[in-house]
């Protein structure tokens, strides 16, 4: 997995003594050095974990703030009168920016533009563990049953080519074939191994 993924090297400091350094592809990506393979493995695997916990904390976070705003706009008083509550969707959405998954401006543009259509009475949020660690959130319309709409959380950096099968393949069948063969099919439709395709298939 290591070797596939990045590449793992031996290297040598300045008093001799060896340690293993691998760096994931790509230009943002941050070398990770280990005192043995074990080591080393166990630090790529915390990297990893940490990546999904921050997802489904972003997702939860998420999901949390719809539901606040939903509620705030169901409260009625004692004579049956919409109460209306003023949201601070900054203060909601603040714990976000501990994870530094984008900057305060980016964050309620995205809010405001993706999420904030489904903050009506129309649409329910549908809560589960198991999508929130995904990455995943799920809005069913209550108008029309049949409509269930899915937006992808996600932490990574979506412009990041994985080069499935080699340095020299792009594209999502990397692993079968190389890109010429793939852009010689007239009719191939086929993605670019971006983060965001991996993901985006991931949601499918």
């Amino acid at each position: 997995m290591i070797e596939n993924e990045g590449g793992m090297k031996e290297e040598q400091d300045k008093d001799g003594k060896t340690y293993f350094v691998w760096k994931p592809k790509g230009w943002y990506a941050k070398v990770i050095k280990g005192k043995s393979e074990a080591d080393l493995f166990d630090k790529i695997k915390k990297k990893y974990t940490e990546t999904q916990r921050s997802r489904a904390y972003v997702a939860k976070t998420v999901a949390d703030v719809v539901q606040q705003i939903q509620q705030s706009r169901t409260e009625v008083d004692a004579a049956g009168n919409k109460i209306e509550r003023e949201i601070n969707l900054e203060e909601l959405l603040e714990p976000i920016d501990a994870r530094g998954v984008m900057d305060r401006t980016g964050k309620l543009d995205w809010f405001r533009s993706m999420i904030k259509p489904y903050c009506t009475e129309d649409w329910e949020i549908y809560r589960h563990p198991a999508a929130e660690a995904m990455g995943l959130l799920i809005f069913r319309n209550k108008v029309n049953y049949q409509q269930i709409d899915v937006i992808k959380v996600s932490t990574s950096y979506l412009a990041y080519n994985r080069h499935i099968g080699g340095k020299d393949r792009n594209t999502l069948v990397g692993a079968f074939a190389p890109d010429i063969v793939e852009k010689s099919n007239g009719k191939s439709l086929m993605l670019n191994a971006y983060t965001g395709n991996i993901e985006l298939i991931e949601t499918m």
